[in-house]
């Protein structure tokens, strides 16, 4: 079976791609319209690979691992309240259970020791503690640590940890030819997804600039537009538009050609997909369309604003 992994970058409209997908009866939506987050967060499963496997150093490793079994453990609460979980105990069944073992798979030893960093990640007081105790051979406890698995073990017991959070609804659904899944990976970092789930295939979306500022002021406060403007050329430098081009398990697609032209961009998904272009869906492109040349509205964005995105930016603008 297929997965389908759709990137966003930032209020890119990328929602328009997955409700396409998932309103097809062929296709499972196995989180239940819930971005996968676990695998970018800052303490998700690409960061820790970055962190560990990139240049490993075992207190470091060991913090890693502290913190991707928490956040693991914390995406199972709910999305409000003071746990600000992900609410997965809700989408997925037995998920806690299947963190567990992930978590074990994923470690390869146990042992105590203390490090040098330990006064640095340390309140003073428990510092002060610590040495008080050592100084007159009060305590003997030394912290615990632990290793994971190889890059090799650790990749493979990663695509076992993800499959089995979709297994049940893949087996209830012998028939589908995919699932599809939003922002289970990084938009500038695409090629990562593709090592970390079976059989995947990852769609990239943009969005023109000067109505994903508009999201921005909305939602992240970010009302500057020359802040927006470098943030935007600054992030956008990652952007793996020649990998991209090379990897036939990756493709780019605009929101706006996507909604206007959607019969077109409709047929190219679904060639790039390898599936059949006359399923129906329930999505409706029509009811995406106000949401493209919002920044058009006076109210919302000045002239001079827009053309300050429009100078600069101008590679990224869509017509």
């Amino acid at each position: 079976m297929k997965t389908i992994i759709i990137l966003g970058s930032n209020y890119s409209g990328s929602s328009a791609i997955f409700d396409y997908l998932s309103g097809r009866n062929d296709i499972l939506d196995p989180f239940k319209s819930k971005e996968l987050f676990i695998v970018e967060s800052p303490y998700g499963i690409l960061p820790f690979m970055s962190t560990v496997y990139d240049a490993i150093y075992p207190p470091v490793a060991t913090e890693a691992l502290d913190k991707l079994e928490w956040m693991l453990n914390r995406a199972a609460y709910p999305y409000r309240g003071f746990t600000c979980g992900y609410d997965l105990n809700n989408a997925i069944p037995k998920y806690q259970e299947k963190v567990q073992k992930y978590i074990e798979s994923i470690t390869e030893v146990h042992y105590t020791f203390r490090n040098q960093h330990f006064m640095l990640i340390k309140p003073w007081w428990k510092c002060l503690i610590t040495s008080i105790a050592e100084l007159f051979s009060l305590s003997n406890n030394f912290p615990q640590q632990r290793l994971p698995v190889s890059k090799e073990q650790f990749l493979a017991a990663t695509k076992e940890f993800l499959h089995s959070l979709s297994e049940e609804i893949i087996q209830d659904n012998p028939d589908a030819t995919g699932m599809v899944i939003e922002q289970a990976g990084s938009y500038w970092c695409p090629e990562k997804s593709l090592e970390i789930f079976n059989n995947a295939y990852v769609i990239k979306v943009s969005r023109d600039p000067r109505d994903q500022y508009i999201s921005f002021r909305v939602s992240t406060g970010m009302k500057d537009v020359k802040t927006f403007v470098h943030w935007y050329k600054n992030i956008m430098a990652y952007d793996s538009i020649q990998t991209d081009r090379q990897d036939p398990h990756i493709k780019r697609i605009r929101f706006e050609d996507f909604v206007r032209d959607h019969e077109c961009e409709r047929e190219q998904l679904c060639s790039f997909l390898k599936i059949d272009p006359t399923v129906q869906s329930s999505y409706q492109p029509e009811r995406s369309v106000k949401r493209i040349g919002k920044y058009k509205n006076k109210n919302l964005l000045s002239t001079t604003e827009i053309k300050f995105i429009e100078d600069e930016l101008e590679d990224y603008i869509v017509e």
